[in-house]
């Protein structure tokens, strides 16, 4: 019996969901996934693929980005308030006042600590050396993976975007998990294997594959590589 090309499209649909509710049923036992980065260092795109390959739940009020103030300011919960102070300057500075900082760190502890510790994926880019303090505190609370991206890349790109972040922060940052397992942006970009592979070999989260490397992602991807070019 021959069967239909719609019935063999749905066949289809009907496997991938079967496929994507296991895998996500397995890796919800997982301990959570945290995504530290640069700005601009390729974290939101890793955030997407991550959370499209392995299942896990995103935090539904700010698209992972638990720690970005500016996502956050319609939010009544109290500790969202104290992170609209400066504080991602301020923990970029080497002589701040500690009492600063210290409230900083509360209010990232307060926002880490309501993150469920199985099944879920979020990431960090604003308060990466309050994040690092935290992890430090809780070394059993994340499973905690960097996203690492040509620092002259990284560079380029913030000053097309007039946002004011230092080589020497993101060297510092970078320096400070240099003892994490990373995702190499170069690689993803051109590899689409290379994020769930990691996930898997790392964590040992189930994964699946998608190849996201075709139309508007390699157009993109070509117009900034020409841009680095360019600026180069």
């Amino acid at each position: 019996m021959k069967i239909s090309i719609k019935t063999n499209y749905v066949l289809k649909i009907q496997h991938l969901i079967y496929q994507w509710g296991r895998i996500s049923r397995a890796n919800s036992q997982h301990r959570s996934l945290l995504i530290v980065g640069n700005p601009r260092g390729f974290t939101s795109q890793t955030y997407m693929i991550a959370r499209s390959v392995t299942g896990l739940k995103e935090v539904f009020w700010s698209a992972g980005e638990v720690l970005n103030a500016d996502r956050l300011r319609n939010s009544s919960a109290f500790w969202f308030w104290h992170l609209k102070a400066p504080a991602a300057m301020l923990s970029f500075k080497r002589h701040r006042p500690r009492s600063v900082c210290d409230q900083a760190y509360a209010a990232v502890e307060a926002s880490l600590d309501q993150i469920p510790e199985k099944g879920y994926v979020i990431k960090d880019v604003c308060y990466p050396q309050l994040v690092h303090r935290y992890i430090t505190q809780h070394p059993n609370r994340f499973n905690v993976i960097f996203v690492h991206r040509d620092p002259r890349k990284v560079s380029i790109s913030i000053k097309l975007k007039g946002w004011n972040h230092s080589t020497e922060a993101q060297e510092l940052v970078r320096n400070m998990y240099d003892d994490f397992p990373f995702i190499d942006a170069d690689e993803a970009i051109v590899n689409y294997r290379h994020i769930p592979e990691k996930l898997h070999s790392t964590f040992g989260y189930k994964v699946r594959y998608i190849n996201y490397l075709y139309g508007d992602f390699l157009k993109k991807r070509d117009r900034i590589e020409r841009k680095y070019d360019e600026h180069c």
